[in-house]
């Protein structure tokens, strides 16, 4: 068996995805969600502490998993030299990091106010 038998079975297998986008997926995922269940419990740790609060904003973390999970897709598929591929994902987790940063700064505002 040749290696381009061996790629074209394991693509058939995997209904045509790349097997480095499948562990590229898989690790990003990984990441991301690891840095959800972070980002969460500090928030929830410093609502509780100076706010006496449950977390009010949920989209903080959505958000930061969307982000981590979009920065570590572009990291690991330059590692795999997945070029023009990999800057989308980079585009896409400078968004949602922007986004992180805007539902941080409306937590923290509705925290002040009380609400």
């Amino acid at each position: 068996m040749t290696k381009e038998d061996i790629l074209a079975k394991a693509r058939k297998e995997n209904k045509g995805a790349d097997i480095v986008m499948l562990e590229a997926n898989a690790k990003a995922n990984g990441i991301a969600g690891a840095a959800v269940i972070l980002c969460g419990s500090l928030i929830g740790l410093f609502a509780n502490m100076y706010y006496d609060r449950e977390v009010p904003e949920i989209w903080v973390m959505i958000f930061t998993y969307w982000a981590s999970h979009g920065l570590s897709k572009f990291i690991l598929l330059r590692k795999r030299g997945c070029q023009k591929q990999s800057w989308v994902w980079l585009i896409y987790g400078a968004v949602m990091t922007v986004m992180v940063v805007l539902a941080i700064i409306r937590t923290v505002n509705f925290w002040k106010a009380g609400a």
